[in-house]
């Protein structure tokens, strides 16, 4: 694949990768406007339909209620006469005459009576006049108070003198009276009986649904939608489909019938509102409701089919994903055009960088012809070679001094640990067992350690030069070298260390500083004399018991104070007892979280030892310090020397 022309790469390709997200980028613009597009242009379509339903609705409710508002204020006019008038029989009949052939919207009338309340010799009387079809409309009488028809039970009659009230009824065929479809506006009636007002009997009104079908099916929605009119108990009164008028949802509904009925009857009942969508007899519809009035309790309902309202608008969005798509390919191909003019100067570039790569660095580049990012790009190049030129030669220097540096850094470590005793001294025969470790934090460190034995006694130092790495090794070679005159004529531990600071003060001029312990074990007895440099206190440690600071007077730091003097304290220790000197390597030992090691858990990692030997407990504390230390790096030098005595 390295042999191969960048423009032959597929997506590895420069072009390629700027053709590719070019276009996805633009596309995500076009598909984003587009689909934004067409949710607003969705919501606007649904919008003036829904308008233009509720447009359509409204006109036809006023129409309806034109027509309702006309027969009700002329019925409860016409109770009102037969309240005040009183009339007998012949002006009865007159009167209902007159009111069925001067309103022109009435089917009929009826003023029908309670028992003997019309007349006390006449137990039912129930006159009606109604248009007769089958005699071209003329008026024809009836009477209403026949045995079969039983006007009295009929709720157009009975349940408005129960609410005592004027009410429409429900639609209804009414058999052996008008003998067609209708509903009844009724006005109850009173008159004095037994010298009190009461309830004589009602007035009625009754309205062929024949008006209602064709008020409602001149509205027009849409170029297929159409409108229904509802009772408040879910009876179709209109509806272009005759066959479903006064039909109310049963168990026994004919199928075809429910299935056009059920959707729309059931949001009518739950007073939906809103433009929301319906599936009637397998079609998609977007339905509004607006109540007649409170009176007859009807709903009409404009349906408007979804397919008619969305039409324009995904024809819009058909247009618009044309129009993106066709932007999309002008605008792939002017990125195409442009991508391999601007990108083909820079193949010969980068076949320049293969062989800067292989460390040609003696290449002939492209001169530089421009002032734009081309330009810049090809005299970064001439730059990098020089540069790299340079570079390399200055690399080589560096290597070879840090090198140098380094093998001088590895002797210094050597010497510096030759300098130091060895880790372990005594046994049983000596009366003690001794063991030290040093880890030091540079190549070479400033902690140090001695010990030997003068006069079968145990002589040992610890001691914590300031600072890390060679100036600190050096001061520590040089604090080594005087305790190690000093110490075999000066086995008292105070009066070693007042010597060494004296030695140590003498041409100080930088300040550097040592703290140390040092102290003299008398394997015989047990006894332990021992002195304090500014150090930390030893610790006391007792198999099976937490470990104890042992009691120190310390005194000052060596090499700060030329007449300084260090108290020296005695104890005695049991056999099997040990001192533990520590530096502060251990105890600020941190995690990777920054969280200091300290002196709580170091004597809970020295107690909690199973196998107390001075060695032992040594590489122990090195151990524990290491693990909880994992991953951060170490700050300081860690020198640990443990003393313990044994009894001969």
């Amino acid at each position: 694949m390295d042999s191969l022309p960048a423009h032959t790469r597929g997506f590895k390709s420069l072009t390629t990768r700027m053709i590719v997200w070019v276009l996805l980028a633009s596309g995500v613009v076009f598909l984003t406007t587009v689909a934004l597009s067409s949710r607003l242009s969705r919501t606007t379509a649904i919008r003036a339909a829904e308008q233009e339903a509720l447009n359509a609705a409204d006109a036809a409710r006023n129409r309806v209620l034109a027509v309702l508002g006309s027969v009700e204020r002329s019925t409860e006019l016409l109770g009102a006469s037969l309240e005040t008038l009183h009339p007998d029989r012949l002006s009865l009949v007159q009167m209902l005459r007159r009111f069925v052939a001067g309103n022109p919207d009435v089917y009929g009338s009826t003023a029908s009576f309670e028992p003997f309340a019309f007349d006390a010799k006449l137990e039912r009387y129930a006159p009606y006049f109604y248009r007769n079809p089958k005699q071209e409309g003329q008026l024809t009488a009836e009477s209403l108070a026949t045995p079969t028809y039983r006007y009295w039970e009929r709720d157009w009659y009975r349940l408005p003198l129960e609410s005592r009230r004027p009410q429409w009824s429900e639609p209804y065929f009414d058999e052996e009276g008008g003998n067609t479809l209708m509903v009844t506006y009724t006005v109850p009636i009173n008159g004095m009986r037994d010298g009190r007002s009461e309830q004589i009997g009602v007035v009625t009104a009754d309205l062929q649904l024949d008006w209602l079908v064709r008020f409602i099916g001149d509205v027009t929605i849409g170029r297929t939608g159409y409108a229904a009119m509802l009772t408040r108990s879910g009876r179709v009164i209109a509806h272009p489909d005759t066959s479903l008028l006064a039909v109310l949802l049963s168990a026994d509904t004919p199928a075809r019938a429910r299935e056009r009925l059920e959707p729309l009857v059931r949001r009518s009942l739950a007073h939906a509102g809103g433009f929301e969508p319906m599936t009637i007899d397998s079609r998609q519809y977007r339905t509004v409701f607006r109540p007649v009035n409170d009176a007859t309790g009807w709903t009409l309902a404009a349906l408007y089919p979804e397919n008619e309202l969305m039409a324009d608008a995904r024809r819009l969005s058909w247009i618009q994903a044309a129009v993106a798509a066709g932007g999309l390919a002008f605008l792939a191909l002017v990125v195409i055009t442009l991508s391999r003019r601007l990108t083909a100067p820079l193949h010969g570039l980068a076949d320049r960088a293969k062989q800067l790569a292989t460390g040609d660095l003696e290449l002939e580049l492209p001169p530089v012809t421009s002032r734009d990012e081309l330009g810049t790009l090809t005299s970064a190049f001439h730059h990098m070679r020089d540069s790299l030129k340079e570079h390399i030669r200055t690399l080589r220097e560096t290597t070879a001094a840090k090198e140098r540096l380094e093998s001088e850094l590895r002797a210094a470590h050597r010497i510096q640990m030759d300098m130091l005793p060895r880790e372990r001294a005594g046994g049983p025969a000596e009366g003690f067992d001794l063991a030290a470790h040093l880890v030091p934090a540079r190549a070479v460190g400033g902690d140090l350690y001695v010990h030997f034995v003068e006069d079968g006694r145990a002589v040992f130092m610890l001691g914590d030069v300031s600072g890390k790495g060679m100036a600190a090794a050096l001061f520590m070679a040089r604090a080594k070298t005087l305790f190690d005159a000093l110490a075999p004529r000066m086995l008292d531990p105070g009066s070693l260390l007042t010597e060494l600071n004296q030695r140590l003060c003498v041409e100080n001029e930088h300040g550097m500083f040592v703290t140390g312990v040092c102290g003299v074990l008398d394997p015989l007895s047990g006894e332990l004399t021992y002195a304090s440099a500014g150090h930390d206190p030893p610790l006391r440690v007792r198999a099976g018991q937490r470990p104890e600071p042992l009691d120190i007077d310390g005194g000052p730091m060596l090499a700060i104070f030329d007449h300084a003097s260090y108290p020296v304290r005695h104890d005695r220790l049991a056999p099997g007892e040990c001192i533990m000197i520590y530096t502060d390597g251990v105890t600020d030992a941190t995690d990777t979280g920054g969280a200091m090691f300290g002196t709580e858990r170091l004597m809970d990692a020295v107690g909690a030892a199973t196998e107390p030997d001075a060695y032992s407990l040594t590489r122990g504390v090195f151990s524990i310090v290491e693990e909880f230390a994992r991953g951060a790096p170490q700050a300081d030098d860690i020198t640990v020397l443990t003393v313990r005595y044994l009894g001969r």
